[in-house]
C-alpha cells in the first residue's frame, strides 16, 4: 500500500483530489450508502473528499495520511460554513498553513464562480454547460444553452446537446465506473499514483461541472482539479524555499509568488513541410507531424521534472507551445534558463538551427491569476517580441555545427540533411520513417528517462536523454517509464503511470501498408490530382483573450477592447477568464481536433456530405491522411475531389460542438497538386490560402484561389455537381449536354467577367462576354436540349419552355448574376472540368 511520504505528496495529491466529493455528493447510492456503512456525520462534498480517502485505504491503495484529509475536508472559508469545513477553525500550525495553500489555490483556479444566483433546480444534476458556447465577442449572444451529457471520456460524447438535468441513472454509472477503475489501482510510487489518477479523474469528470451553483456552468471538474493542483505545489514550493511557510504569508494575495511561463517551438511548420522529394514522403510527413508532436511533450516534461513539479502544472498544452505555473524564485529562473539552453543547444546542432524553443513568462500573484488571460496575452507578445532572436546565443558562440561525424555528403531522401561517411540516408529521414511506420501498429507510447532495450524507439535531446517507445501490446511495455499512453482509446493500465492522449495522426493503409500519395491520387474521381487541405481555428488568441469577458450590453470588438483597458469609471466588465476556464477550453479544442478526427477518419469508411436541392457527394474519409501541426490547426491529405467536401464535413461536425455559435468559426486553405510533384508545394500553398481565407474574414475556404464563405459552399458545389453532371454521356442523348469546349468557353467567359469587375469597369471590351455566352447558348446548346426534349426551337412556345429547361436556366441566371460570377463561377468550373477529365 502507498504511503504520503512528505508535505509536498500531500499538497499535490490535495489539489487533486480536493473537490472529488463532488463528484460523489451528486450519486444518491453513492452518498447515501457511504453514510450508512462508514457512519458520516455529513454528506456534503467536503466530507465525501475526506471520506474517499478512506475508501482508497480499504482497497489497500493508500494509507490514510490525516494532514492530505484535513486538506480534503477543509479547503473553504466561507464563514457560513459549518466548522468542520472550515480551514480557519483549525488549531493554529502546519497543517492550517498548507490547508490554506489548498483554500487560496482553490478560489485562484475558479474565482469566476459569480455571485449570480444559480439556475432553478437541484445543483446535483446540473449538466455542465459549453465553454465554447460562452465564448462570444458580438452582440450576437442569445444562443441556446448546450450542455454535456454525462459519459466517460470518448469522441463520440464531446458534442453539447439540448437538455435540461443530469439523470441520477448516469450519475450513477459515472460514479460506480470511476470508483472501479479507482479499486484496481496497483501503484508502487506516488508519480506512477498520481498520473493514473490524474487519467481516471479526467475520464470521468471532463462532462462534469465543477461549480453548479452559479450564473456561470462551464468548467470541468477535472479542470479544476488539474489547475488547482498546480496552483497549489507552486505556492508550497515558492513558500518553502523563502522560508515563509506561515499562515500570514500564505494568505497574501498580493504577492507575486507565481511565475506563468510560456514556451513555443518555433520552426516547426517550416520543418513538417519541408519535404522535397516524394521518396517514402507519406511516411516521412506522418512521422515529422508526430515528432513534433512528442518532441514538444518530452521538453514539457523535462522541464517539469526539472522544476519538481507535475504534469498539472502544464496548464495549457496546446500544439507547438505549452505553459505552465511555478514558483517565482531566482532558483526556478536559473532552472528555466539552464534546461532552455541545453534544449536549444541540442535544437541547434541536431537541426541546424531550424527549430527553436521560444520562452516567455510573466510573474504574478493570486489575484493576478483570476484573470489569466492578461497573463497569457503578455506571455503571447514576448513570444513575437523574442521570435526574431532564434538561436542567438548560439551563433554567436558557436557559429559553427559540429555535427559530430565524418560528413559523406547529402541524404538521397530528404536532399537537405547531411549523412554519415558511406551511408545514404539522414538521421533526421531515419527517425521520420521509423515513426511512421511504428504509428501504423501502435497503441501505446511511452516516454523514459532512461534508455531502454527495445528497437522501436527514438532518442531525444543529448543531455538527460528522454526515450519514446511505441508498443503494439501492452505485454512489450517495458518497466519504469515515466508515463505510458494509451493513443488509441480510454482503457487505462493498472500498473504504469499511464493515461490516454489523442494526436490527429492518420494513416490510410491497405494489408498494413502505409498508402503512397500516388496511391491516394489514384483514388480521386477524374484527373488523378492529390488535395491538401489546412483547417485553422479564427482568432483563437483573440477569443481566449477577450471571448469570456462578460459584458452587460455586447459591444463590438474595438469597443469592447477600450473597455477592457479602462482603469477608471464604473466597472463595466466581469472578466471570466481563469486559468481553470481556459484550461475547460483548450481541452475541448484539443478533444475535436486531435480524438474526434483521428478516430471519426480511422472508423470511417464512407460518409455522406449533402449540400442542397437533394445533392449529396460521398467521401471515403478513411482513405486521407490526417496530421497536427499546432493547437487549432491540422492538416489532410487525399484525393483531390474528397479534401474539397472532406472541409465542409469537419465544418458541419465543428459548428455542432460549438452550438452553431457565429464567434467561433474555422477556416481552410485547399491546395490541388498533380501526383508526382513534392508534397512540400501542395503543403505551403495550402498554407498560404489558409492565412488568405482568414485575412478574407475567416469562417470559409479558399480553393481554386477563390474564397468562399461557409455560407456560399452548398449553392456553389451543387451547382458544380449539376455541371459536371451534364458534361457527362446522357443516356438519352449518347452524348454530354455540356461538351468539355463548351465548358472551356463558359471559362473564358467568366474570366472576361472578372476582369472587367476588377477593373472597376474600365475594359469595356470584356464586356463582350456577355454577347459570346449568350450567342453561345442559342447557337450551341439550345438545339441539344431541344432534341432531349423534343421541342422545336422554331415555335415561340417552345422556345421559352427550352430556356426554362435547367441545364440553360441556370447557366442563364448564373451569367446574369455578376456577384456569383466574378466570386464563384470560376470554382464550379475548375470543379466540374477536374472530375470530368478522363471520367467519360
Amino acid at each position: 500500500m502507498l504511503s504520503i511520504k512528505n508535505d509536498y505528496e500531500a499538497i499535490v495529491l490535495g489539489g487533486l483530489l480536493h473537490d472529488i466529493g463532488k463528484l460523489l455528493h451528486r450519486c444518491d447510492i453513492y452518498r447515501d450508502g457511504r453514510k450508512y456503512k462508514c457512519k458520516l456525520s455529513s454528506t456534503r462534498h467536503q466530507a465525501l473528499s475526506a471520506d474517499f480517502l478512506d475508501l482508497l485505504e480499504e482497497n489497500n491503495i493508500l494509507k490514510k495520511n490525516e494532514l492530505l484529509k484535513t486538506i480534503l475536508q477543509r479547503h473553504h472559508e466561507d464563514f457560513k460554513m459549518e466548522s468542520m469545513f472550515k480551514v480557519q477553525d483549525l488549531k493554529a500550525g502546519n497543517d492550517k498553513t498548507l490547508a490554506y495553500i489548498i483554500s487560496r489555490a482553490d478560489n485562484y483556479s475558479s474565482a469566476e464562480r459569480s455571485d449570480k444566483e444559480g439556475r432553478e433546480g437541484s445543483y446535483r444534476t446540473r449538466p455542465l454547460d459549453s465553454v465554447l458556447h460562452t465564448l462570444s465577442i458580438t452582440n450576437d449572444y442569445n444562443l441556446p444553452i448546450t450542455k454535456y451529457k454525462l459519459n466517460p471520456f470518448s469522441y463520440k460524447h464531446i458534442f453539447p446537446q439540448n437538455f435540461d438535468k443530469n439523470e441520477q441513472e448516469d450519475l450513477t454509472y459515472i460514479v460506480r465506473n470511476f470508483i472501479k477503475e479507482v479499486k484496481d489501482l496497483k501503484c508502487d510510487d506516488f508519480n506512477s499514483f498520481y498520473i493514473t489518477m490524474y487519467n481516471i479523474i479526467k475520464k470521468y469528470t471532463w462532462c462534469l461541472a465543477s461549480d453548479t451553483q452559479s450564473g456561470l456552468c462551464d468548467i470541468s471538474l477535472f479542470d479544476h482539479l488539474k489547475t488547482t493542483s498546480a496552483i497549489g505545489v507552486a505556492s508550497y514550493l515558492y513558500h518553502l524555499e523563502n522560508n515563509t511557510l506561515d499562515e500570514k504569508s500564505v494568505k497574501n494575495n498580493d504577492e507575486d509568488k507565481f511565475m506563468v511561463v510560456g514556451f513555443r517551438l518555433e520552426g516547426s511548420k517550416n520543418y513538417i513541410e519541408d519535404i522535397r522529394t516524394n521518396k517514402n514522403s507519406a511516411k516521412r510527413l506522418r512521422g515529422k507531424s508526430f515528432y513534433i508532436n512528442i518532441l514538444t511533450q518530452a521538453m514539457s516534461y523535462k522541464i517539469i521534472n526539472n522544476l519538481n513539479l507535475t504534469i498539472s502544472n502544464i496548464v495549457l498544452n496546446m500544439g507547438d507551445k505549452f505553459y505552465i505555473i511555478a514558483p517565482k524564485s531566482k532558483k526556478v529562473q536559473k532552472i528555466i534558463k539552464e534546461t532552455r539552453q541545453e534544449i536549444n543547444d541540442y535544437l541547434y546542432n541536431k537541426f541546424e538551427g531550424e527549430l527553436y524553443l521560444n520562452l516567455a513568462a510573466k510573474s504574478a500573484n493570486g489575484n493576478n491569476l483570476k484573470e489569466f488571460t492578461n497573463i497569457l496575452d503578455d506571455i503571447n507578445y514576448g513570444f513575437e517580441k523574442n521570435k526574431n532572436k532564434v538561436h542567438a546565443e548560439n551563433v554567436l558562440l558557436k557559429p559553427i555545427i559540429n555535427h559530430g561525424f565524418e560528413i559523406g555528403g547529402m541524404c538521397s531522401t530528404c536532399e537537405k540533411m547531411l549523412v554519415k561517411k558511406n551511408e545514404n540516408e539522414c538521421e533526421f529521414c531515419k527517425d521520420e520513417i521509423n515513426i511512421g511506420t511504428y504509428l501504423s501498429k501502435a497503441k501505446y507510447i511511452g516516454f523514459y528517462n532512461d534508455d531502454i532495450d527495445y528497437t522501436q524507439k527514438i532518442k531525444l535531446f543529448s543531455k538527460d536523454c528522454m526515450y519514446v517507445a511505441f508498443y503494439e501490446k501492452k505485454e512489450d511495455i517495458i518497466k519504469n517509464p515515466y508515463i505510458i499512453y494509451n493513443i488509441q482509446n480510454t482503457d487505462l493500465l493498472n500498473n504504469y503511470p499511464n493515461g490516454f492522449k489523442f494526436y490527429a495522426n492518420y494513416v490510410p493503409t491497405k494489408d498494413t501498408e502505409v498508402l503512397t500519395f500516388e496511391e491516394i491520387s489514384s483514388l480521386s474521381k477524374g484527373v488523378n490530382n492529390i488535395g491538401v487541405l489546412k483547417i485553422g481555428m479564427d482568432d483563437l488568441d483573440m477569443l481566449m483573450s477577450i471571448g469570456l469577458i462578460d459584458i452587460e450590453n455586447k459591444k463590438d470588438i474595438n469597443e469592447l477592447k477600450r473597455l477592457s483597458q479602462e482603469d477608471e469609471g464604473e466597472e463595466k466588465l466581469h472578466d471570466y477568464t481563469t486559468i481553470s476556464r481556459l484550461s475547460t477550453l483548450n481541452e475541448n479544442i484539443n478533444a475535436f481536433l486531435n480524438n474526434y478526427i483521428y478516430n471519426t477518419f480511422k472508423n470511417t469508411s464512407s460518409n455522406e456530405v449533402k449540400l442542397i436541392n437533394g445533392v449529396s457527394v460521398n467521401i471515403n474519409l478513411s482513405n486521407q491522411y490526417v496530421l497536427n501541426n499546432t493547437n487549432d490547426t491540422i492538416t489532410i491529405v487525399g484525393p483531390w475531389n474528397e479534401v474539397i467536401f472532406t472541409a465542409k464535413f469537419i465544418n458541419d461536425e465543428f459548428k455542432k460542438l460549438v452550438s452553431n455559435n457565429k464567434d467561433v468559426t474555422l477556416s481552410c486553405g485547399i491546395s490541388i497538386i498533380k501526383n508526382k510533384e513534392p508534397i512540400m508545394s501542395g503543403l505551403k500553398e495550402a498554407s498560404d490560402n489558409l492565412e488568405k481565407s482568414k485575412a478574407n474574414g475567416g469562417n470559409g475556404l479558399i480553393v481554386f484561389d477563390k474564397f468562399i464563405n461557409w455560407d456560399k459552399f452548398d449553392e456553389v458545389f451543387e451547382f458544380g455537381e449539376f455541371v459536371y453532371k451534364n458534361m457527362r454521356v446522357n443516356p438519352h442523348y449518347d452524348d454530354s449536354i455540356y461538351a468539355q469546349s463548351f465548358v472551356y468557353r463558359l471559362l473564358n467567359y467568366t474570366n472576361m467577367a472578372n476582369e472587367y469587375k476588377s477593373s472597376n469597369g474600365q475594359k469595356l471590351e470584356n464586356l463582350m462576354y456577355i454577347s459570346k455566352f449568350t450567342y453561345d447558348i442559342s447557337r450551341n446548346l439550345v438545339p441539344k436540349i431541344a432534341n432531349i426534349y423534343n421541342l422545336d426551337i422554331n415555335k415561340k412556345e417552345d422556345k421559352e419552355k427550352l430556356y426554362q429547361k435547367s441545364e440553360i436556366r441556370r447557366l442563364v441566371e448564373c451569367f446574369e448574376d455578376i456577384d456569383f460570377l466574378y466570386r464563384y463561377m470560376n470554382v464550379v468550373l475548375n470543379y466540374a472540368v477536374r472530375k470530368n477529365r478522363g471520367d467519360n
